[in-house]
């Protein structure tokens, strides 16, 4: 399931900003705005008579990556972003250093009925649309405060309306005067009065969206958390603590689709992983096409898939 909502999610990355950078490439040419293909690259070589590849990932924005845990969560990020889990693995954040770029997972339960009572609570909590029925009203009042907490201006609104992806899941991008937002999410049933909604954001400066969103809306995907979600006793949900998993059983790592916005690639010789974009793609290369990494005066081509270390 997840593979099949990533390519959904690539799909509406391109066309919610149609020059993001990979959009419309496939390998051995690039989609051009009237449709047609563009002419393949020509194959150069070096000295030696070698083949030489069009082009090497960009590795300021190809996102080195690394298999990391923290409490009861796994997920996958450069080594030196920094990770904040909440309590009870309900949430996690993974950030840069200078906070621009950030891939967040939440589990939210909603207490529809606290809504008219809402003014009586400290600042963020104190935001009626945090209990709202409506999921998305709700996923705009959190994000707000998370963009102010980084730095931007709490001004995030919807681009668009949700897009359903693969039930239950769907899709809402989001823009401010600093920041823009993509976020999945799905809208679990309760009872009368509340729900829950699991979300999957990717948070960014505005600057970062072209190159990056992709990148982290698969970070956010991929984190993974053993949830025991747990309410005040004052909002009178104890009754309703439930122990979920988040696991995915057919997984997302290797094989190449055009369309998905960005996939993993590793060096087979160190073992380090990468998040790439299909602009990152070269047509020619010593070893074919495929996405080559450069070491110095050498180049390596890249294998598909996250490697197993």
């Amino acid at each position: 399931m997840w593979r099949g909502l990533w390519r959904f999610v690539g799909v509406i990355i391109c066309g919610v900003l149609p020059m993001m950078a990979g959009c419309g490439s496939t390998p051995g040419g690039s989609r051009s705005s009237s449709g047609g293909d563009s002419a393949p690259a020509v194959a150069s070589q070096d000295a030696s008579g070698r083949v030489t590849p069009a082009k090497t990932i960009d590795e300021a924005t190809s996102l080195p990556v690394t298999a990391r845990s923290q409490d009861q969560c796994a997920f996958v990020a450069p080594a030196a972003w920094a990770v904040t889990v909440g309590e009870q693995s309900a949430g996690v954040d993974i950030f840069n250093a200078d906070k621009t770029m950030f891939a967040s997972y939440l589990v939210y339960p909603v207490q529809t009925a606290i809504a008219p009572y809402a003014y009586s609570y400290p600042p963020p909590m104190n935001d009626p649309d945090r209990y709202s029925r409506d999921p998305k009203q709700v996923i705009r009042a959190l994000l707000r405060p998370a963009v102010a907490q980084h730095g931007g201006v709490p001004d995030l609104e919807f681009t668009a309306d949700p897009v359903e992806a693969i039930p239950p899941y769907s899709t809402l991008t989001l823009r401010g005067s600093t920041h823009s937002a993509l976020v999945i999410y799905a809208a679990m049933p309760g009872d009368a009065q509340s729900y829950v909604i699991p979300i999957r954001a990717a948070i960014m400066a505005n600057q970062h969206w072209p190159q990056m969103a992709g990148s982290l809306a698969r970070m956010a995907m991929n984190i993974r958390c053993t949830v025991q979600l747990r309410v005040p006793p004052d909002q009178d949900l104890e009754s309703r603590v439930e122990r979920r998993r988040d696991a995915d059983t057919e997984g997302d790592e290797a094989g190449y689709n055009p369309w998905r916005g960005s996939e993993y690639v590793h060096d087979a010789n160190t073992g380090q992983n990468f998040i790439v974009t299909s602009s990152d793609w070269s047509a020619t290369g010593p070893d074919g096409p495929g996405y080559y990494r450069r070491n110095g005066n050498d180049v390596t081509k890249l294998s598909p898939g996250r490697s197993g270390g």
